[in-house]
């Protein structure tokens, strides 16, 4: 280990301030030693709760580390400044620095945690009520409902922090922590890490940009949630018409009738719908690459349905599946299949007119009710 001075200044340590916590060099020299005796145990340990981890459902990426020596002594002369009633020993800093094995489990949209949460419970040990750091206004109820502690972080920072007791081997049980967040929430982290740690934690000009980004990564993540339950529903409506389609396919209306029909639940095909409106969108894009020109007006257009409807899942907290729903629906009615059955019948000369509605009405009574009955049965 370096000696005591080349230390302090290699971590910017006030050595008056060490001085006065009563902390012993020659204890944290003992401390530093016993540590790298030990290390490699900690390293398998690493590799086994990255195994069982990476096997997760919903798990996108995992990082790990096992501390290294000179930054676990650094953390208890730092942890010691702040709290004096703190009492390092060789017996006892295993299990206060309950982070000598670290992983960091990432996955794409908030949702997912539910699934990481249910796993890493049911297969460990909790050492302590699963603790959820979120910025100020963010949802609590997902992390109530499964019994975390909620901490509302100052500087915006999100995360769900879990202690587990990895037993492996005849070894001791080990503690690990599991750092669970999104791939936006690790960006923001990460960014903030290296901007305000550890010189910088005081620096308000910098924590108020970054509380910033914080927000715009939070909003990221409702976005990518609102996509996430977007695909869903245009998924299913699909499958409805092509359900649909194939129960006319069965039926027995008449060709000309199945045919008009199948065509007016081809328009409702909602994919096709998104294409030609996000058509616009592209174009605008194109428009800014040739010629320089500021388009964002044409491209906030396009898309102010979509903003509209994040804004209120922002701002009312309403589940954002509602409105999604709301928003698709086809709102099938008696007068929509009235206008596809009588439209489906092929138009005629004036002669033929009266002979027409005559068979319209004695005959396609029961093909209205048939289309009633299986957009209804669907």
């Amino acid at each position: 280990m370096i000696d005591k001075e080349k230390f302090m200044k290699k971590y910017n340590i006030d050595n008056c301030e060490y001085e006065e916590s009563n902390l012993k060099w020659n204890i944290l020299e003992s401390i530093y030693n016993d540590y790298k005796e030990k290390i490699e145990k900690y390293r398998i340990n690493e590799g086994n709760v990255f195994n069982i981890l990476n096997s997760f459902d919903k798990v996108h990426s995992i990082s790990t580390r096992v501390k290294d020596p000179e930054h676990l002594i650094e953390k208890i002369i730092r942890k010691t400044l702040k709290k004096e009633d703190l009492n390092f020993t060789l017996q006892n800093y295993e299990e206060y620095i309950t982070d000598l094995v670290g992983m960091r489990v990432l996955h794409l949209f908030k949702e997912d945690w539910i699934e990481i949460h249910k796993q890493i419970v049911k297969t460990w040990e909790t050492n302590e009520t699963p603790q959820v750091n979120i910025k100020k206004g963010d949802s609590e109820k997902i992390y109530t409902d499964k019994g975390c502690e909620i901490n509302v972080h100052q500087f915006g920072y999100r995360s769900v922090h879990y202690l587990i007791s990895n037993n492996f081997g005849k070894e001791k049980k080990i503690i690990v922590e599991i750092q669970v967040r999104t791939l936006f929430e690790e960006a923001w982290s990460e960014i903030d890490h290296k901007i305000r740690y550890p010189y910088n934690l005081d620096n308000t000009i910098l924590a108020g940009y970054l509380k910033m980004f914080s927000g715009l990564a939070g909003n990221i993540d409702i976005m990518g949630s609102y996509v996430l339950e977007l695909k869903k529903q245009l998924d299913m409506k699909n499958n409805h018409i092509k359900e649909l389609e194939e129960e006319i396919n069965k039926s027995d209306l008449k060709d000309e009738t199945k045919e008009h029909i199948k065509s007016e639940l081809k328009s409702l095909n909602i994919y096709d719908g998104i294409i030609n409106s996000l058509g616009e969108v592209t174009s605008s894009i194109d428009d800014i690459k040739l010629t320089g020109q500021d388009s964002s007006h044409e491209i906030i257009n396009p898309l102010g349905e979509i903003t509209s409807t994040i804004n209120d899942i922002k701002l009312t907290g309403q589940d954002s599946s509602d409105i999604i729903s709301n928003n698709l629906n086809l709102n099938v009615n008696d007068n929509y299949i009235e206008s596809i059955t009588r439209n489906s019948i092929p138009k005629k000369n004036t002669i033929e007119e009266d002979s027409q509605k005559k068979e319209l009405n004695n005959n396609d009574l029961n093909d209205k009710e048939l289309i009633a009955k299986i957009i209804n049965k669907n």
